[in-house]
């Protein structure tokens, strides 16, 4: 992929990421800003993954008959992805949702996105080509201080758009500042 290419992607995702910072039409909506690390296991390829994510309410209400809310939302990431056989870049982008506890101690929370790399083939591991997809659930606890932590089980492929196939599944650790 030429270097405009890139370029462009990456003014691209820092547009979305910023324009999800607004503020949020839920009640208790917070936005959210993180930083993650992870790896993936039983690939071809070791990965390691390192992201700035950004996530942004847009309707939020309480859940018929329980004191849970409910978020749906818009989320954007920039991430690094080694593979030993090289690096490169990856930025998604799409709709989420979440489910937060009465007491918004915890949080529920899973998405899907479109997502670009500027790296296809990592050696072993090829991922066939743009675009591709990505999917994930997670789980997060609030801390003091307008932090959250929380883990996130990711999957990335291209959905069977190209031949090779060999998507990753990425075990991510988040540390998310909320505001609003």
């Amino acid at each position: 992929m030429g270097g405009a290419v890139v370029n462009r992607l990456l003014i691209l995702s820092v547009i979305v990421g910023l324009t999800a910072c607004g503020k949020g039409y839920g009640q208790d909506s917070e936005n959210r800003l993180g930083l993650a690390a992870g790896y993936s296991w039983k690939d071809r390829e070791d990965f390691s993954h390192y992201e700035l994510y950004v996530q942004h309410p847009v309707t939020g209400h309480s859940l018929w008959r329980t004191r849970w809310s409910g978020d749906v939302g818009l989320h954007g990431a920039i991430a690094v992805l080694d593979g030993g056989a090289g690096t490169g870049a990856l930025f998604t982008t799409g709709p989420d949702f979440s489910l937060t506890s009465p007491a918004r101690k915890l949080r529920l929370a899973g998405g899907i996105g479109l997502t670009l790399l500027t790296r296809i083939d990592y050696r072993k591991q090829d991922f066939g080509g743009n675009p591709q997809f990505s999917s994930y659930i997670g789980l997060g606890y609030r801390l003091p201080w307008n932090l959250e932590i929380a883990y996130r089980l990711q999957h990335i492929s291209n959905a069977g758009l190209y031949r090779a196939n060999s998507g990753i599944n990425v075990s991510l650790f988040q540390v998310n500042w909320l505001f609003r």
